[in-house]
Formats: structure tokens, C-alpha cells, sequence
């Protein structure tokens, strides 16, 4: 392996301020080491907001400031605030974190950089989600370094046995490959600008979609490379809104 390579997977291996688990670096000591059993334990500590009718939940004004946790510190204190018990012991539904799917991604990078893989946030497009006639949707996911595939593996840590029936999915969620309906930010970015895609094809919501909202995420991504696993109200005011003929021309190569 090149020194290059090397610390490449050692930055990935090493937290940020964001996945440091700090105090609560002992609740992940005692858990499994393969993907799908770590995938279901995220599922059994988290719910997203938009599915909690699904899981015959009713979320009130105050549980849906947990949406605004930042860091996994954070996230496991309110964690274990509802259920001290070990990350292993199912959780019903009105007792896991009221999430979105960037919290799902950042504890899975965490619980893998804290077993010692290489673990990052990627932001992106799903097209596995329905409505509001988008084919694709703002989304995160983790990605990890698979050392006996000597690859990249990336996982969508959200899509639990119940979202799966609802969307009708097929695609495996814990190897998603070229065939899988998911498009890193800066892939869907460069097609738009190209015109080899359709900006409206792609949002975050029925009035939030086209360059606007596929900027937001291309630099979101950017900093999930770089360990800065941002919140969704992260943004970048007149880099996110400004008219995309007012950008500046890249050219393509």
C-alpha cells in the first residue's frame, strides 16, 4: 500500500469533532463488527421524522427539536436519557432519537471509525423515494472501507425492513453499486451543468428542486469528505440560492 493510500484510510479511521463518541466511547465497545447487524442497531435507536406515522408514532414540537442534535455525543446522551440500557436492547419507536438521514449515516461512521474502519458521510440523491414527482432526493449515507473487497462500500443506513415494503425497494441497501438508484452530489452536479442530466429531476422537496438544491448538496458532500458531517440547516445563503446563470462558467474536462 502507498503512503499516499495509507493515510488516506488513517484519515478516515481518526474521528471528527462530530463522530467523537468521547464520553460515550464504552457503549460501542461491546457491539458487533459486520454491517448489517450495526446497521439494525442504528435502526433501533433512530426514527426519521418524516416516517414516524409508519412506526404508528405521533411526534410532538418538542420531540422534533431533536432534529437539531449535531454531534454523537449529543445523540447518545438523548439516546440513553430514553433507554440506559446497552445500544443492543431494542428500542420501541417512541423511544429512539427523532432523526433525519444524516444522523443515520454520521452514528454508523462513527461506531465503524470507532472499530478502527474507514468510515465517511456522502451526500447525495436517492432515486428510491417517492412523491412530489422527484426521481431523485437530497439523501445521506456512509460509506466504508471494505478491506477484503480492497473497495469502497457505500450503505444507506435509514432503510429499514418497514420503508422497504412501503417503497417497494429491491435494491440491496448495504451494497449500493452503479445499479443502485443513488448519485453521489458532485456525479449529479456535473451532469446537470453538462446537460447530460435534468436539474429537476433532482431536490430536496417539491419546492426546492433543480441547481439550487443539487449545489447544497455537492458542497455538503465536500465537507463530509473533509469530516465535516454538516446538519441539513447548514447552508451557504447566496452559494445555494444565486441564479445559476449568474455562476461562473467551469469548463469540463
Amino acid at each position: 500500500m502507498n503512503k499516499y493510500l495509507h493515510s488516506i484510510y488513517d484519515y478516515y479511521t481518526q474521528h471528527s469533532l462530530i463522530t467523537n463518541p468521547r464520553d460515550y466511547a464504552n457503549f460501542f465497545d461491546q457491539l458487533p463488527h459486520d454491517i448489517p447487524s450495526l446497521v439494525s442497531i442504528v435502526q433501533n435507536l433512530l426514527i426519521h421524522a418524516a416516517w414516524a406515522d409508519s412506526y404508528d408514532l405521533t411526534l410532538s414540537s418538542e420531540r422534533r427539536k431533536e432534529l437539531f442534535l449535531r454531534t454523537v455525543p449529543e445523540m447518545l446522551e438523548q439516546i440513553l436519557a430514553f433507554d440506559p440500557s446497552a445500544l443492543t436492547v431494542p428500542r420501541p419507536p417512541e423511544k429512539r432519537l427523532v432523526s433525519i438521514c444524516r444522523d443515520f449515516g454520521v452514528l454508523l461512521v462513527s461506531i465503524l471509525r470507532h472499530q478502527g474502519i474507514p468510515a465517511r458521510l456522502r451526500v447525495g440523491f436517492a432515486g428510491y423515494f417517492h412523491g412530489s414527482g422527484l426521481s431523485f432526493w437530497d439523501h445521506r449515507i456512509t460509506e466504508y472501507w471494505n478491506e477484503e473487497l480492497n473497495q469502497w462500500i457505500m450503505v444507506d443506513p435509514q432503510i429499514d425492513d418497514i420503508q422497504r415494503k412501503v417503497l417497494g425497494l429491491k435494491a440491496d441497501t448495504l451494497n449500493i453499486t452503479n445499479h443502485t438508484p443513488f448519485l453521489v452530489a458532485g456525479k449529479v452536479w456535473k451532469q446537470c451543468r453538462s446537460g447530460e442530466a435534468n436539474p429537476k429531476e433532482f431536490g430536496d422537496g417539491p419546492d426546492d428542486i433543480g441547481m439550487p438544491p443539487i449545489r447544497y448538496a455537492l458542497l455538503h458532500d465536500f465537507d463530509a469528505l473533509n469530516k465535516n458531517e454538516l446538519v441539513g440547516f447548514d447552508a451557504w445563503h447566496s452559494l445555494i440560492d444565486k441564479p445559476e446563470d449568474e455562476l461562473s462558467a467551469i469548463p469540463f474536462k
